[in-house]
């Protein structure tokens, strides 16, 4: 349907009001809600109540057309019409991105390209407003085949976006998230974020999901070396051996004259049965200049009990 719940609809408006946007998309604007208040509480609000005096850029996007009516088109710069899969991956940029009870109706693979991309695309901040965990079984209707609920969502999910998140129980019993999504995420917490959801996803047997968010953590940019380490300590944790190994190799590359990765990775080959890649591994550190004392001393520990020294 083109419309949402409304519990969520103060918190979400004081976000949008506090990030003084002078630009916003609203992804599957439906009937125009999200529209109407940011028209009232960016521009009316501020003096500016006649359309000729606007200076908010708000547009909308809808799958739907005929959900689009007079009001809506009254109320927003523009609306495309369109599937937002294809959409966000051309769309300009704003200030604020609002994707309201929208990726669930899409394959979860699929829609997280989306939230990626709309991340990407938000200057300050992205709100992700959606339902959680299981109960909310939703057919094609109106003769709109995107009402179907394709995916399910935990708050998990958005631990590599969002900072600051309200989640609801509603009287049905049912769980549903608003989650604020800023731009200014330190790479580590977005690494460790994602890294939580795929020990979740991991911890119920869901593999594909898990490999997912592994594979969105090593997409982070500028990963500090503590990131590096949480994330193949989770991957070791899932059973992803191998992918911990060439996360390490990749961050000795990145930091060559790094000890503690080289000593991690000798110990993980040693217990992968890799032997002698593992003394080289060793030796490598061993043979750096400046290292820690503790990371010396480390080095020196391990190659007694290894006979090496």
């Amino acid at each position: 349907m083109p419309v949402s719940i409304q519990i969520q609809i103060t918190a979400c408006v004081t976000k949008i009001v506090a990030a003084e946007p002078a630009s916003v998309l609203d992804v599957g604007c439906g009937f125009g809600k999200w529209g109407y208040l940011c028209r009232e509480y960016l521009d009316a609000f501020n003096g500016r109540w006649r359309p000729e005096d606007w200076t908010t850029r708000i547009d909308g996007i809808e799958f739907f057309e005929p959900y689009i009516l007079d009001h809506q088109r009254a109320l927003y710069s523009n609306i495309t019409i369109g599937d937002i899969r294809d959409l966000c991956k051309t769309c300009d940029e704003y200030d604020v991105i609002i994707a309201g009870d929208v990726i669930e109706h899409m394959h979860k693979d699929e829609a997280e390209e989306v939230v990626e991309t709309l991340y990407a695309k938000a200057r300050k901040l992205l709100i992700v407003n959606i339902p959680l965990g299981k109960g909310w079984d939703h057919p094609a209707q109106y003769g709109n085949p995107a009402e179907l609920h394709r995916s399910e969502w935990y708050k998990e999910d958005f631990d590599g976006y969002a900072i600051e998140s309200e989640t609801y129980r509603l009287p049905a019993g049912i769980d549903y998230g608003s989650f604020y999504c800023a731009k200014d995420m330190e790479p580590d917490v977005r690494v460790a974020g994602f890294g939580n959801a795929a020990l979740f996803y991991g911890k119920q047997g869901d593999t594909t999901n898990a490999l997912r968010y592994l594979e969105r953590a090593q997409r982070v940019e500028a990963q500090p070396l503590e990131s590096t380490l949480l994330l193949v300590d989770t991957m070791i944790q899932l059973g992803k051996v191998e992918m911990a190994q060439e996360r390490l190799q990749w961050a000795i590359g990145k930091l060559p004259e790094n000890g503690m990765l080289r000593v991690f990775l000798a110990k993980l080959l040693h217990a992968r049965g890799q032997k002698d890649e593992a003394v080289r591994a060793l030796q490598e550190a061993a043979a750096l200049d400046n290292l820690d004392a503790d990371i010396q001393q480390e080095i020196d520990g391990i190659m007694a009990a290894w006979g090496l020294a």
